[in-house]
This record gives structure tokens, sequence and C-alpha cells, in this order.
């Protein structure tokens, strides 16, 4: 029906956006700028790049957020207490994520919707990035946006051993190897599988985005307290976000590679959410913070899980029109329905079972001052 690709497809999830208390609204304007991304490059302007920051965007969110969970839980002396707060990391994570995604399987599943039955022991184990790491045409279209979950899920997997047992002198040396290490897996999946997914889809890949997302939450963890240092580091990552775009655009000049590339893309959008977790000002942080916007930001999961099967319900309840080929009026369309369907996602799935993680507390409570992860 359409070729897909790894550039254009989906977006992703992460943590809730409030930790000790406290609320970034400007975060979810980034999440809903992210979602945004992916709607208008999957309904629309399918060769464009868009969807593809949008899930970078979201992964650098995701790594900041989990990272910064996960440093307010640690001791600041001594080993961390690994049974208890792991239990409560992945009983939330579950509650948070498990229910709305099962439940769009089991709907697609039972409506028989193109390509799911046949692939679905990958979406059920959270191995879609290991699907359509094989597959140069991106087919089953219907699940494609699933490989971002999957990631997801195997990176909840290794990072909380990560953040809770290496030493802390080690922490940021370990991110920044980490980012290094994702670039330089992305640029031999290029050489060995040239114009083929894996640089796109296998997590490894995708730990340049996370990790940098991470390397800002250690950092800001690191100056809690501390305005001026806050401010340095802001003031650090916007200059070097003017780099990395003076080096995109160098590449109508110069060849990079695209795993080196597409970093340099991302670096800014850490910036960005550095900026929006202290409060960008003027009118850049109004639009973020705008109702309407902050709520697409809140709903965010839910409009990602369903987006392409309410496309199938589109074409599937109006076969005489040519719903399947992107445009503007498709994207139009197939957004209202999409959002809809995340509206009643939040409402009806999400906020119950996110009700349940009072069941599953912190045993730490993060200090005052550092209450903003």
């Amino acid at each position: 029906m359409m070729q897909m690709e790894a550039r254009l497809a989906g977006a992703t999830t992460g943590p809730a956006l409030q930790v000790a208390g406290r609320h970034f609204p400007q975060l979810d304007g980034l999440r809903a700028l992210a979602v945004m991304c992916v709607l208008i490059t999957h309904y629309w302007l399918q060769s464009g790049h868009l969807g593809h920051l949008g899930v970078r965007l979201f992964f650098v969110l995701s790594g900041f957020l989990i990272t910064g969970i996960l440093l307010e839980q640690r001791p600041a002396a001594g080993p961390a207490p690994l049974g208890p707060l792991l239990r409560s990391f992945y009983a939330r994570r579950i509650l948070r994520l498990f229910p709305t995604y099962y439940l769009m399987l089991a709907i697609a599943i039972a409506l028989n919707v193109e390509g799911v039955r046949e692939t679905a022991e990958y979406h059920v184990t959270f191995l879609s990035n290991l699907w359509y790491a094989r597959q140069p045409d991106w087919e089953p279209w219907t699940t494609v946006h699933l490989w971002t979950l999957s990631v997801e899920e195997q990176f909840y997997v290794v990072w909380p051993l990560v953040m809770l047992l290496v030493p802390r002198r080690w922490l940021l040396a370990m991110l920044a190897a980490t980012i290094a290490g994702g670039v330089a897996f992305r640029f031999a999946c290029g050489l060995i599988w040239p114009d083929m997914p894996p640089q796109d889809v296998l997590m490894p890949a995708m730990m340049d985005a996370l990790a940098l997302g991470g390397l800002v939450a250690a950092l800001l963890h690191r100056q809690a307290g501390d305005i001026a240092a806050r401010e340095r580091l802001l003031q650090i990552l916007a200059g070097a976000s003017l780099l990395c775009l003076a080096l995109v655009g160098a590449t109508v000049l110069i060849d990079l590679p695209y795993a080196v590339m597409d970093f340099a893309c991302t670096v800014p959008m850490a910036f960005l959410v550095l900026a929006a977790r202290h409060g960008i000002p003027g009118r850049v942080g109004r639009a973020l913070e705008y109702r309407a916007v902050r709520y697409l930001g809140r709903i965010s999961y839910g409009l990602y899980i369903w987006h392409l099967l309410a496309w199938v319900l589109v074409i599937a309840a109006m076969p005489a029109r040519n719903w399947d080929q992107p445009g503007p009026v498709t994207f139009m369309v197939v957004s209202v329905v999409a959002i809809a369907l995340g509206a009643a996602s939040w409402h009806w799935v999400e906020q119950p079972f996110n009700g349940l993680k009072r069941l599953f507390p912190y045993a730490r409570r993060p200090q005052p001052e550092r209450s903003a992860l």
C-alpha cells in the first residue's frame, strides 16, 4: 500500500513529564510537536524527514526523563536498593505502556488488519524492530511504527541497571562513550547493510539519542541547586547546537556519513529539552504551553499507538474514497480520527491504569532542589 522508511516511521513514548510533584508544561508541548511531525509524515509528506526528527526528539526526551528519575532514586553514597527500586520502576512502566499497546494489538488482530496476525509474535514480545530490520520494503505498513516501542522497552531493560550500578565518577564518561558507540554502530550498519533499516531501528542505533538525553539529565542532576551552572550548561548546549546546525548545512558542500549528520541534528533537540525544562520565554514558550498543544502532548502516547489503525479504519469506513493516498485532506481527516482515539485511550485506558502507580511508589524522594527531574 505504501512504502515506509525508517526515517519516516513512528514515534515513541516515555515517562510522565512530572516528577516529585512538579510538572513542566513545555515538555508536553515538545511531545505534541514530535507526534505531529510523525502524523504529517505518515499521512501527508512521506518523502520528508519530519517523522524521523520527531522520533529522535521522543528518544532524547525519554533518555532525559528516565535517566533523571533513576538518578533521583539512587542514594548519594552506598549501593542502590536494586530490588525495591526495580520493582517500582518496571511496575510503573508496565502500567503506563502495556494496557494501551496490547489493547491496540488485540483489536488489530481481531479485525484481521493487514499483516498484523502474520507478524504478531514480534509485536507481542516487543521485537518489532528486529522484524523491520530485515524488511527493506517496510511491510506490513500497519505496524511499522511499533519498532520505536520495541526500542523503548529494550532500553528499559538495560538502562536502570546501568544508571544504578555504574560508579558515579564514571557516569558522565560512560554516557559520552554510549553516545559515541551509538553513532559508530549506525555507521557500521550503514557499511554492512547499505540502504537497509538496521541503522535506524535496532536499539543500539538509537542509543546516541537516548544517551544524549541521559547525559543532559546527569549534568543537570550534578548541578542541582547551582543556578549559574545550569545556565552555563544551557549556553554550552546552545553553542553546540549552532555548530551542529552549521555542520548539517555544510552537507551541501561536503559528504558526511548519515550517522554523523543525524546525530548533529539531534544535539539541538537536547538543547530544546533542557530549555523547555527551564521554561522557554517569549512566543515559542507560550506556543508550547498553549492548552490544546499541551493536551496533544499528554495524549501523545495513545495518539501514536492508534494513529495507523485510525488510517485503516478510515479506509475501511469509506472505501469509495481514495483515503490510502497521502495528502493534505488525508492528513486532516485521519488526524481527527487519530486524535479522537488517542483522547479516548487517555481518558478511558491510560489514566485509570496510571492511577494504579500509587501502589508502586518509589522509596526515595528527591531532595527539594533536585525535584525538577
